[in-house]
């Protein structure tokens, strides 16, 4: 009986030291809303860091993508009168493929909102933009 018991938790502790850890959706919430509020202060190369396609790009390919950044929030300017703040409200994650879709507001400054989502993938241990 007590070699059962023991082989019982020996099998228990091998499969939870092997198990992914849960990804913690506050976390991941964050992560999202900190790449947008980025935007917010027109630090828009950070921006562009928070995602996973950044990574070996060629600088001319960066460049592009930081003007994108930078004329998206020159355009909420012209219509919205701008982004005046972003709010996470929610997060849906798949926690077997490293991936969720977090749920942002952004509030513009003609009081309109809107809200988006964003695709994130875990890269490393770090929640990254799709």
């Amino acid at each position: 009986m007590r070699n059962v018991l023991g082989l019982l938790l020996l099998l228990s502790a091998t499969l939870f030291s092997c198990s992914k850890a849960t990804p913690n959706h506050e976390e991941i919430m964050k992560a999202a809303q900190q790449y947008y509020e980025h935007l917010l202060k027109g630090e828009y190369e950070q921006f562009v860091n928070g995602s996973v396609a950044n990574r070996d790009i060629p600088e001319q390919y960066r460049r592009q993508l930081t003007a994108n950044a930078k004329m998206f929030v020159e355009e909420q300017k012209n219509t919205h009168r701008g982004i005046s703040k972003v709010q996470a409200t929610g997060v849906d994650v798949d926690e077997e493929n490293g991936l969720a879709n977090v749920f942002l507001v952004l509030c513009f400054g003609d009081s309109t909102n809107e809200e988006v989502v964003i695709p994130m993938v875990e890269d490393d241990g770090v929640w990254l933009m799709r």
